[in-house]
C-alpha cells in the first residue's frame, strides 16, 4: 500500500475508489440489460450510451489508481 500512499492516496481513499469503481460496473451491467431488453430505438440508444459513459467513468477511476 505504500506505493499508493506515494502518490497522496490513503487506504480510505483507495477503498472509496474501488467502491465507485463498482457501483459503475452494475450500472454497465444493468444498462446494458435495459438496452438489451429495450424495444425502443432511442431508448436503447440511450441505454447504450449510459454504459459507455459508465465505461469512462471506471477508465477514469482506474487512472486514479495507477
Amino acid at each position: 500500500m505504500k506505493a499508493l500512499e506515494l502518490q497522496g492516496l490513503t487506504t480510505k481513499e483507495v477503498g472509496f475508489i474501488e467502491e465507485c469503481i463498482k457501483a459503475e460496473a452494475l450500472c454497465v451491467a444493468k444498462c446494458a440489460g435495459y438496452a438489451h431488453e429495450a424495444a425502443d430505438p432511442e431508448l436503447r440508444e440511450l441505454c447504450r450510451d449510459a454504459v459507455a459513459g459508465a465505461n469512462r467513468h471506471i477508465d477514469e477511476l482506474l487512472g486514479l489508481l495507477r
